[in-house]
């Protein structure tokens, strides 16, 4: 991070998840069907805090995370326009480790434990991703009024 304080990798929220005896499916429910949220926080403390446990969590489970990958992608997406610069330098750190997992993540079959709202929203997530990465799959789209 350019300017704050930057926590040692035991100080970081995520580790403190990572160090329970919690398997990864459950943590990964947990972080995005209710952390997550926090991400839209009007309080940049809580932003923060969700950007650091996310890049944390990334880091920890390294290969573990592949599964997931589509579903932390955008948040971070997002983030990378925080106007906390901050935020904004570590969401772009973790959106790049991130993007460098997609390739990994070509199973197209559902995450064994995952809830079945994320499987959804991991399926959308994808379908998104893959218009952004290849363009020729965006369909044209007709405009109502005649020009």
């Amino acid at each position: 991070w350019s300017t704050g304080t930057r926590l040692s990798d035991t100080q970081l929220p995520g580790s403190s998840l990572l160090s329970l005896n919690t398997n990864t499916v459950e943590l990964m429910n947990h972080l995005l069907s209710d952390t997550i949220k926090e991400l839209e926080s009007s309080e940049s403390h809580k932003r923060q805090g969700v950007t650091e446990c996310i890049h944390s969590i990334v880091k920890k489970l390294d290969l573990k995370v592949v599964p997931y990958v589509v579903l932390l992608v955008v948040p971070m997406l997002r983030r990378m326009g925080d106007p906390s610069p901050d935020i904004r330098s570590l969401a772009t750190l973790t959106f790049a480790q991130l993007v460098k997992l997609m390739p990994l993540d070509a199973a197209k079959g559902e995450v064994p434990g995952l809830l079945p709202e994320l499987a959804e929203e991991k399926v959308t997530q994808k379908h998104f991703l893959e218009q952004l990465m290849d363009p020729r799959l965006i369909k044209d789209c007709e405009v109502p009024i005649k020009i």
